[in-house]
């Protein structure tokens, strides 16, 4: 034995291998560890890879364990050696790898094989390997980590997911989001109300978490770094990036759904994280939740317009309703110079009114002297029951209605000009400005008009253009594309003279005549006569007076005529057939129609037609109408001439039924000669 001790401890003795230091190998799935007094610790049971120190190393040498402790170089007895190990030198001998399997938990000494014996390496720390039984078996420890790591993604999704949804956008989506986003919602809100409380519980659940994945994953690896790393790759991955980024979007249906899980540890976390959840509400107060300014909710719906499925003209109406208060009556009215307005001296004779029609304004604004003096306002119903032709003062009218006028500054804003327009006082106001002066009070400056519908328009972001409108904005003047021409009445006040050159008929006669003639006689529709074409017409001497005292008829039986006429006032006798049949005509009776549809431009009648009393009637020869006829082809620039005007115009009256004669059939007695009609 001396002998042995001798040559291991001399330096020049190559062959006796020597192990310095025992060290983790890696590579297993258990790891090597070293205890507090240096000693490394192997699980019992299981293999681990480990990698000697030292020198002599070869593939010949071996390894055995023993339990009893003794000086390097001493010889190991027989019957406490356990099972021999071969190795695998390494770096010329001066390292090799074993895998060892310790059979219990106890404290192994490293024994070398030389010689046929087994040498003795020490009781240093650094050789000395010592059995650990584990508490847990290793697949138990997985299916914690594994565990840990998706608590660790719950908690870490939840706090983003559940934090995100402030108690504003849940009461929103409880209100009026799809059935299975209220019934979310509803499960959600009760515990979002208590902020600091839920986030303290999942902030300490994921911190928790988080620990004791590190714990037990350092515990199963041999290395330190090994150990931080894939627990950083782990939580960072599994734990934080991917559920968050899940839980971002989907935050609402997971944290419904694991409803239970976070209420279980709100009660397990309550001692801690209920006193820390009541101070964070004393030093930070109650939680508010997002609330959006006018400015900040118009931008939002600008924004999300492509998502949020609504039109483009209900987000003009939204936008239009939250600049209410924002624009003032001097921003939308229209200046006082472009008001059509009426004099308050004023006479409601046809020209006035025909001109009130033309312009087609329901409500305008009386004045005296001049345009800042407003004093009264004209709503066009109350000239219903005015007739042109007794010229009665506008002063007169204005005083029996005597509708309230409405004053507002420059500076009112829409939505107190809504409110003041829905009290139903008056749909207009006027807009005035306080002028200051040196040398006197100050005074009011009338300086536009501003109406409800401009107030609607500004609501909507759009113009409300009236079937009468020329213009699509009172305040940029721009001309409406295709306005609607309307009649110019004014046209009628030359039109009346008879024989004699005598005016027989009223404007207002004339204009009812027109309007029977375009509308009621197809002959005169716009069809064959074009409206200007007819209006000219009618300027001719065409209309005619006849009393029954001179005894002449405008029709006689079995006279040939080439006139058609139309009884415009007085009554007429028409005598038909050889039976004498008798009956009654009034106002806008015509008769003669075949004269106008008739190739040759005459015809007999077989009925007479005899004045009653003091009768005006419009007479239109063959030979006019065949004028008008061909002035009206020559007006209709865009569509080629009819080649035979007459022939649909008599197809047409013979289907309804008029006979070759002139006139109606008498079923019942009367009229089918005249057609009486109202203007």
């Amino acid at each position: 034995m001396a002998f042995i001790q001798a040559r291991l401890r001399s330096t020049g003795d190559l062959d006796v291998a020597v192990v310095s230091g025992v060290r983790g190998g890696g590579g297993g799935e258990m790891a090597a560890t070293t205890n507090k007094d240096g000693y490394m610790v192997l699980p019992v049971g299981e293999e681990v890879p480990l990698l000697l120190l030292g020198f002599n190393f070869t593939e010949r040498t071996r390894i055995t364990l023993t339990t009893e402790r003794a000086t390097r170089g001493v010889l190991c007895r027989e019957h406490a050696l356990l099972d021999t190990w071969e190795l695998q030198p390494l770096h010329g001998g001066l390292a090799a790898r074993i895998s060892l399997k310790l059979p219990r938990a106890a404290e192994y000494y490293l024994c070398v094989s030389f010689s046929g014996r087994w040498v003795h390496q020490g009781g240093h720390p650094l050789v000395t390997i010592a059995g650990e039984t584990l508490l847990v078996p290793v697949w138990i420890n997985l299916v914690l980590i594994v565990m840990l790591l998706v608590w660790s993604g719950l908690f870490s999704g939840l706090t983003l997911g559940l934090m995100a949804l402030d108690k504003t956008e849940l009461q929103v989506i409880e209100s009026c989001g799809t059935p299975e986003e209220r019934d979310y919602a509803r499960k959600i809100l009760p515990l979002r109300r208590r902020g600091n409380y839920l986030l303290c519980t999942l902030v300490l659940g994921n911190v928790c978490v988080n620990s004791s994945f590190t714990i037990l994953l350092d515990g199963m690896l041999s290395s330190g770094p090994g150990a931080v790393l894939l627990s950083t790759l782990g939580i960072v991955l599994m734990g934080e990036i991917i559920p968050q980024a899940i839980c971002s979007r989907y935050g609402l249906a997971i944290g419904a759904r694991t409803i239970l899980i976070t209420k279980l540890f709100m009660i397990i976390t309550f001692p801690l994280s209920w006193p820390i959840s009541k101070l964070l509400d004393f030093v930070l107060g109650e939680e508010i939740g997002n609330v959006f300014d006018r400015e900040k909710l118009t931008e939002y719906l600008r924004i999300t317009k492509d998502y949020a499925q609504l039109e483009n003209e209900e987000l003009n109406i939204i936008f239009g309703a939250l600049e209410l208060t924002k624009k003032t009556a001097a921003d939308i009215m229209t200046r006082i110079e472009d008001v059509y307005m009426l004099p308050y001296d004023a006479v409601l004779d046809f020209e006035t009114m025909s001109e009130i029609v033309k312009r087609g304004y329901t409500r305008i604004p009386v004045y005296e002297d001049t345009k800042q003096n407003i004093v009264s306002l004209l709503n066009t119903k109350d000239l219903t029951f005015v007739d042109p032709d007794d010229a009665i003062p506008l002063a007169t009218v204005c005083s029996f209605y005597k509708h309230p006028l409405s004053f507002v500054f420059e500076d009112e804003t829409l939505d107190s000009l809504l409110r003041e327009f829905k009290k139903g006082h008056s749909h207009m106001a006027f807009v005035r400005q306080l002028v200051q002066a040196e040398n006197r009070d100050p005074s009011y400056h009338v300086t536009g008009l501003v109406t409800l519908e401009d107030v609607i328009e500004e609501i909507i972001q759009s113009e409300i253009i009236d079937e009468t409108d020329v213009l699509t904005d009172n305040r940029r003047k721009q001309r409406r594309k295709d306005a609607q021409l309307l009649q110019d009445f004014s046209d009628f006040l030359k039109i009346g003279s008879g024989q004699q050159g005598k005016n027989v008929v009223s404007s207002q006669l004339a204009f009812a005549t027109f309007q029977f003639l375009s509308t009621a006689v197809r002959a005169f529709t716009s069809e064959f006569v074009t409206p200007p074409v007819l209006r000219r017409l009618m300027a001719q001497n065409i209309f005619f007076t006849i009393r029954p005292s001179t005894g002449k008829n405008i029709f006689d039986a079995g006279k040939l005529c080439d006139y058609f006429t139309v009884v415009l006032e007085g009554r007429v006798r028409v005598t038909v057939g050889k039976e004498n049949l008798v009956f009654e005509a009034g106002p806008f009776s015509y008769f003669g129609l075949p004269v106008l549809t008739s190739e040759r431009g005459t015809f007999v009648p077989d009925y007479t037609v005899t004045p009653l009393s003091y009768v005006i009637f419009l007479k239109i020869s063959h030979s006019v109408y065949m004028a008008a006829l061909r002035a009206s082809r020559m007006t209709k620039i865009e569509e080629p001439p009819n080649a035979n005007v007459q022939e649909p115009v008599a197809r047409t009256d013979k289907q309804t039924t008029v006979n070759s004669r002139g006139v109606k059939p008498t079923t019942p007695a009367a009229a089918a000669w005249s057609k009486p009609a109202n203007a």
